[in-house]
């Protein structure tokens, strides 16, 4: 795998990450009502090819709702939970607002769950570097990750051979219930990421 970031840029991308992240797991705080804990940011910038490598492997089984980005910048945001932990999240979270036992609506709830941990995350990201983006239609799917990154990957090589993609593990105490987010970005939105923090992030 290849890490080709100079240390001060990597430094930088974990703290966009840490900022994004740390809102994003605020908010499934409030929704899940328990304490969740998070990791420290992991950032490379890879060949696409290694990206499958990166979030675990082309035959491992998950969950994942894609969170498409668009505006100054280009990407998508990903949340993966192991395919059991995302059952046990949506069926909580419906639980809680009063809808327990609908398996068929799990999809959407983990869907919606997205879509409000995204937002908070692009929010965040937009309050911290001031890059204005908006989050398309997500789509959710339970598939070998191979599979479901084909086509994310697909769309960031008509433009380039390379990918950075930062990540960030957490895990509700309650349950349990573990996942990984995942910004994935363009050569291109990198490099005007990267100018924009590097101002506003000190460098060793």
């Amino acid at each position: 795998m290849n890490t080709r970031l100079p240390p001060f840029s990597a430094d930088i991308l974990r703290e966009v990450m840490n900022i994004g992240g740390a809102h994003a797991m605020t908010a499934l705080s409030r929704l899940s009502h328990g304490k969740v804990m998070i990791t420290v940011p992991k950032v490379s910038l890879l060949k696409l090819e290694e990206v499958m490598d990166f979030v675990g492997g082309t035959e491992q089984v998950m969950s994942m709702t894609i969170h498409p980005i668009v505006g100054d910048i280009s990407g998508f945001i990903l949340f993966s939970y192991a395919e059991g932990d995302a059952s046990s999240l949506a069926s909580y979270i419906q639980e809680i607002g009063g809808m327990k036992g609908h398996k068929e609506n799990f999809p959407s709830t983990l869907q919606e769950i997205g879509n409000i941990l995204s937002g908070s995350c692009l929010n965040a990201i937009h309050q911290f570097l001031g890059i204005s983006t908006t989050q398309s239609s997500p789509e959710g799917m339970t598939d070998m990750s191979g599979a479901i990154l084909d086509s994310i990957l697909a769309d960031i090589g008509q433009r380039a051979d390379d990918a950075l993609i930062t990540a960030l593990g957490f895990r509700e105490e309650k349950r349990g219930i573990g996942g990984n987010i995942y910004l994935l970005f363009d050569p291109d939105s990198t490099q005007i990421v990267l100018s924009i923090a590097g101002k506003k992030v000190p460098t060793r």
